[in-house]
């Protein structure tokens, strides 16, 4: 990833066991535990072993510095179930307000057999299944709880979401792909996600 007015805010690949490979995509920044600015990072192993969720950090509280001083966390998550070697499109959304430590996270991506190959299909032959990781981030480690898919039919991906402050809920917000073209026509209605 490269800013062009401030020389770069990452430099290369970081060095993990096994290698990663040059899919290397997907960023979403969003506030977190302690007021920092997190980031996920989609990426697949370069064996194609499994997909993988990158996390970093910026050392700056500030909205308005965070073209630059991102740090490198660690894997926040790996998959390879269903032959899995792509994690696209990860999110880690808050549950409630995010500065609050006892606030549950969602980690969601588009479960994703490789760039450019044939999706990942789970045991009932869907595809594009949203996985919805329930559990605990304190800003460096994310521990689930349980599983649970964001729709029963295949079709919608790529989630996107924020916590509205005001109502107390959070919200998703989906592509849609058409029969005849698996890329994104359209957006699903908001889905407000909460536990019952």
């Amino acid at each position: 990833m490269y800013c062009m007015h401030c020389n770069g805010i990452m430099l290369g690949f970081p060095t993990v066991d096994p290698p990663l490979g040059n899919s290397f995509h997907d960023p979403v920044v969003f506030l977190g535990p302690g007021g920092y600015y997190y980031m996920t990072v989609g990426v697949e192993r370069k064996d194609g072993s499994a997909g993988v969720v990158l996390l970093y950090k910026n050392k700056n509280k500030r909205a308005d510095q965070l073209d630059r001083d991102w740090q490198y966390q660690g894997v926040l998550y790996e998959d390879n179930r269903d032959g899995l070697q792509m994690c696209e499109c990860p999110i880690l959304i808050a549950m409630g307000d995010p500065l609050n430590a006892n606030t549950e996270w969602v980690l969601s991506y588009v479960s994703d057999k490789g760039s450019f190959s044939v999706l990942g299909k789970d045991a009932e032959g869907r595809e594009r299944m949203n996985p919805l990781f329930v559990g605990h981030f304190d800003g460096r480690k994310f521990q689930h709880r349980f599983e649970q898919k964001m729709d029963f039919v295949g079709g919608s991906f790529a989630y996107q979401g924020f916590y509205d402050k005001q109502s107390g809920r959070t919200y998703l917000i989906g592509w849609i792909s058409d029969i005849s073209w698996v890329g994104a026509t359209s957006h699903t209605l908001p889905k407000a996600i909460f536990f019952e």
